[in-house]
């Protein structure tokens, strides 16, 4: 059954061709799509908050991605309208908007939230 490893990759429209060698592995990868970030619930409860204090309309979500690229990337978190580009996620009752560029670089984000502000934890990245 080949050499245990999945492979994506994109065809001539972007779209992504997913090859996977067991269930499992299909199991994980669509949870990861379905949520392709975590947001944890102080994060969620200040979202909310802000979106509500601020009467923004619910057509906005919150916008997840980089900005930049290599050594002098940054992350991109704000409230924003979803574009022809984008994917529209329900993450905990919050609208999350991904632009598809930026999907496998935010995969496994997680957004927290301290005073002073919000957090960004991605997994298997040093600090």
């Amino acid at each position: 059954m080949g050499n245990g490893k999945n492979v994506i990759q994109f065809d001539d429209r972007g779209m992504s061709v997913v090859t996977f060698h067991t269930r499992q592995t299909i199991n994980s990868f669509m949870l990861t799509l379905d949520n392709p970030v975590k947001v944890r619930p102080e994060a969620r409860h200040q979202i909310l908050d802000t979106l509500q204090a601020n009467k923004i309309p619910g057509e906005y979500g919150l916008r997840v991605g980089i900005r930049g690229g290599g050594c002098g990337s940054s992350w991109l978190l704000g409230f924003d309208l979803p574009g022809p580009a984008d994917e529209v996620y329900n993450v905990e009752g919050v609208r999350v908007i991904i632009d598809r560029k930026h999907l496998l670089y935010v995969i496994g984000t997680e957004i927290g939230y301290e005073p002073g502000g919000f957090t960004i934890e991605k997994e298997n990245e040093s600090q």
